[in-house]
């Protein structure tokens, strides 16, 4: 508190000390001394203010203090004039709050705001590259005369690698969303590495392709085991593949390189010869939706996901995720250390499944297609002809009961998400009938969690295959192949 009257210090709480980081007592002999550690940009605004309090009455500043070790406190500073009897000011009293905490928030709120809506640019982004693409290659197909097969191929194989890049988008965006709500598990087993490093190749070797990437793979002769889950550990290097080929200019060169080193870990290192990674992003990589540099042809190229994805998984499977580069535009390599185990005991193949029950297995089969989206229904059905199939449709559960009564189809393909009944219900209902103890059921659905999976086994499916379908899953399911 101070005196109007000569400027004097009447009243100092204890909390100046921690507040200002000085002596609160030697504030008494110059009661100004608290403005030399107001920060520099706010100091002047504040002078105003104060020397101004007289005439306005009151003041309510937020600002920040220099503490002696140079760093910042940020304060809630309310000062207002005192009067007397007389309605004479003689006094100023101040109440000055530490706000440090709700500005680190507020900073923290603002940032995660700006991530969000650079996200979701980016997002919209991502979505409508590949379904540029999509949408001209189908005018493409209808335009095209029935002898133009060249021009069919090329179209159907630009819909199928758009449509892959999609599946890819949503599966990281899905795989996110399980790992910050702590749902995402890992099927743990021994994993020999080789096929493990041949379905990463597999999903990536499009993408190398279409850039025109030369793509070299050294690994040891023998066979290595690691403890993990193989779908999970060929996502993480496919990522990482799909990374290179992506962030390296086209006609570039990409290695796969499997080190065995002497602290019992293997590394499998991703070298590319593209953009680099600058020094100051180095660091933060691996964090949520960041963005480095990025190839002239694929300007912001990606989520900003797919290297924080990777990393938490190589982290769940006890090893870890390093980058380096020499800068700008001199590649980079990303390198995955994971523990090695012993070989397992040879272990007898596992037989595969047994098609007794199916009528028709490896031959045309009949089926009862369910699912309310006509044109997903009228698209499948038409592929499942192709392939030699009879099809029937139905678009709700009542229609699919009724069918499969009449019919007794070999397989039943249904949608979960049904207009008058859930797909499982349906399930449930048509293992109720004798005459379909023996019909495969097969999921078809955009629901694809763990939870999901366990959900249409305990209705009795025999598949569950997520939307979009890969043929070879679907043939898998019809035991066509």
């Amino acid at each position: 508190m101070f005196s109007l009257t000569d400027g004097a210090l009447l009243y100092v709480s204890a909390a100046y000390d921690a507040m200002w980081g000085r002596d609160g007592a030697r504030l008494a002999e110059a009661p100004g001394d608290w403005i030399a550690s107001v920060h520099a940009d706010d100091r002047a605004a504040l002078l105003q203010r104060w020397e101004g309090l007289r005439e306005h009455g009151a003041y309510d500043e937020e600002y920040r203090v220099a503490q002696p070790d140079g760093a910042m406190r940020w304060v809630r500073d309310r000062a207002f004039v005192v009067k007397d009897a007389m309605d004479q000011p003689y006094r100023i009293a101040r109440i000055t709050s530490d706000i440090s905490g709700r500005k680190a928030m507020e900073s923290r709120l603002r940032a995660a705001d700006e991530n969000k809506n650079d996200f979701l640019a980016t997002l919209a982004h991502e979505l409508r590259n590949p379904l540029s693409p999509i949408r001209t290659a189908v005018e493409l197909l209808g335009r095209a005369g029935p002898d133009a097969v060249s021009v069919q191929g090329k179209a159907r194989a630009v819909i199928i690698r758009q449509v892959d890049h999609l599946t890819r988008l949503v599966d990281d965006l899905l795989d996110v969303a399980r790992i910050s709500e702590g749902k995402l598990t890992l099927r743990q087993e021994a994993v020999e590495l080789d096929g493990v490093l041949k379905a990463a190749l597999e999903t990536a070797t499009p993408g190398l392709q279409a850039r025109h990437h030369a793509i070299e793979v050294t690994a040891p002769a023998q066979p290595l085991w690691v403890w993990g889950d193989a779908v999970r550990l060929a996502q993480s290097i496919g990522n990482l593949l799909h990374n290179a080929a992506k962030f390296t200019s086209p006609n570039g060169a990409v290695r796969l390189v499997v080190d065995v080193v002497a602290d019992g870990m293997v590394h499998i290192t991703v070298h590319d010869n593209g953009i680099g990674i600058s020094a100051e992003n180095l660091p933060r990589i691996f964090d949520m939706f960041a963005q480095g540099a990025f190839a002239p042809d694929r300007a912001h190229d990606g989520l900003g996901i797919g290297l924080s994805l990777v990393s938490t998984l190589v982290t769940m499977h006890g090893g870890r995720l390093t980058a380096s580069s020499p800068g700008i535009g001199l590649g980079s390599a990303f390198t995955i250390a994971l523990p090695l185990m012993p070989a397992p005991a040879a272990a007898t193949p596992a037989s595969a499944p047994s098609a007794a029950g199916l009528q028709g297995a490896g031959s045309a089969l009949s089926i009862l297609l369910v699912d309310d989206n006509v044109d997903s229904a009228e698209m499948m059905r038409d592929l499942l002809v192709a392939l030699g199939h009879t099809v029937e449709l139905a678009h709700d559960g009542a229609s699919a009961l009724a069918l499969a009564a009449l019919r007794t189809p070999n397989v039943m393909i249904l949608d979960i998400g049904l207009p008058d009944m859930d797909g499982a219900e349906l399930a449930r209902r048509l293992r109720a009938l004798p005459a379909l103890a023996h019909t495969r059921l097969v999921a078809h659905t955009g629901y694809g969690a763990p939870h999901d999976r366990e959900k249409t086994s305990e209705a009795g499916f025999d598949f569950h295959l997520v939307k979009p379908v890969a043929m070879a899953d679907l043939q898998a399911a019809l035991r066509a192949t």
